[in-house]
């Protein structure tokens, strides 16, 4: 089990630095030693983070499959961890899908284990998704309470990646409300933020395309300026106080 651990282990750093496919690689592996032992619990939770490569990589009727097969063993072993970790990662899959009503269904399903559990943390990270699904929904005042309070959480449980995360949500919601300069800036700053994983620095790029896409190049030239002459901690100050 100590070789399956640590395969488990290089794929979730994979994950963290957006290298899917190698993920997807080593997890593979992984979960054939976990059936070969015989291990439910290890299997489950390697079906979970296999299934979650392999949507990022596309494979969507593979990634359901995956998924299902270790929410029923989760729930097969009573394991609310597990299964409140694998409802969130079916409702992520299913957003990249653009199934936004299923989505909400599994990630708050997601949430209210992990609430009975005690896991304020992993609470975080899915009220960052079930923002990302009440954006893309239109539901714009429920997104921002769920960003809002996914990142005070993450800032409560000492995880600045989770909270920057939460924050990028944040600045999305902003944009709907014509900030567009602020909302430029903290992308900047995020995206070059040491403790960004891929995923955040991502979706702050992608932001910051969108917007800049919006300016004139003397407006970017001068968000850019702004950017480098506040801090970090100024820029999220800004956001969080806007109403």
């Amino acid at each position: 089990m100590g070789v399956a651990l640590g395969l488990s282990t290089l794929g979730q750093i994979h994950l963290e630095q957006g290298k899917i496919q190698e993920a997807y690689e080593v997890f593979s592996q992984s979960l054939a030693i976990w059936r070969s032992v015989g291990d439910s619990r290890g299997t489950a939770a390697c079906l979970r983070v296999l299934g979650e490569s392999a949507y990022r990589l596309g494979r969507h009727d593979e990634a359901q499959r995956l998924l299902e097969e270790s929410l029923e063993k989760n729930q097969a072993l009573n394991y609310r961890w597990g299964t409140a970790a694998t409802l969130a990662t079916l409702g992520d899959a299913a957003l990249s899908l653009g199934e936004t009503t299923r989505a909400e269904h599994l990630i708050r399903e997601g949430i209210a284990l992990f609430r009975e559990v005690g896991d304020r943390l992993n609470t975080a990270v899915a009220l960052d998704a079930l923002g990302a699904v009440r954006h893309r929904r239109g539901m714009y005042r429920e997104a921002q309470a769920d960003f809002l309070e996914a990142f005070h959480l993450g800032m409560e449980m000492q995880s600045l990646s989770v909270a920057l995360e939460a924050l990028v949500g944040v600045a999305g919601v902003r944009v709907q409300e014509g900030s567009i300069e602020p909302v430029l800036e903290l992308c900047m700053h995020v995206v070059n933020h040491p403790a960004s994983n891929q995923r955040t620095k991502d979706r702050a790029e992608e932001l910051r395309a969108g917007l800049e896409a919006q300016l004139t190049p003397q407006q970017i030239q001068a968000a850019h300026a702004r950017a480098q002459a506040q801090t970090f901690e100024a820029v999220v100050q800004e956001i969080l106080a806007m109403q």
